[in-house]
């Protein structure tokens, strides 16, 4: 299927609509665990003992920091998870450049995702977020020959006909990625719509 601009646009709609992950939300939901330890599952926040995160209301080391004062929660944390969706600045693209960068040693993913206008970002909901990839230096490889730091590309959550998901493969069959208005999370791979797998080339 071949979606137009248009109908990518209402796309997007959509899922704004079903109450969204952002700041504000993060914030309230995060006040009921202050002091427990969490796990982002699938992009919801989950109380969760053995979870990486730990919800404090002072800095340490992999938390959700709570602000009381500010009325603000933000996620501490190298790991990328918990990070509230913001399109075009914040979602699984923008998350998988900043991955690239940090492995590569550059910062040109996630600079040449900044020069994208709206109109191409919703063009690539409709065809495909392939080209963008390939334009960065990497090639096509077969899916069955998944590689840690490879980059998938499938349908979105419950639309596999809009071909623009993006996911880290991390190994030991997890992925990093970020769900359309959810937090960014590290799931199981059985969780990814695997249609193309790309492989950084140089």
């Amino acid at each position: 299927m071949s979606l137009t601009v248009t109908d990518a646009a209402g796309v997007l709609r959509e899922f704004e609509e079903h109450n969204p992950w952002n700041f504000a939300r993060l914030y309230q939901e995060s006040l009921g665990l202050i002091g427990q330890r969490v796990n982002v599952v699938l992009g919801d926040l989950v109380a969760d003992e053995n979870g990486p995160l730990i919800v404090s209301e002072t800095v340490t080391q992999n938390c959700i920091l709570v602000s009381k004062r500010k009325e603000t929660a933000v996620a501490i944390t190298p790991l990328k998870i918990a990070q509230p969706y913001v399109r075009m600045k914040n979602d699984c693209i923008s998350l998988s450049a900043r991955f690239m960068d940090e492995l590569v040693g550059t910062k040109k993913f996630t600079m040449r995702y900044r020069q994208i206008t709206v109109r191409e970002y919703l063009a690539n909901l409709g065809g495909g977020a392939a080209n963008y990839i390939l334009d960065l230096g990497f090639d096509e490889v077969d899916p069955s020959d998944l590689q840690v730091n490879d980059i998938i590309l499938g349908g979105l959550p419950d639309i596999p006909e809009i071909t623009s998901h993006t996911a880290v493969y991390l190994g030991d069959g997890k992925i990093l990625h970020h769900r359309p208005h959810k937090l960014s999370s590290i799931d199981d791979l059985t969780t990814a719509d695997i249609q193309r797998v790309f492989r950084y080339a140089n």
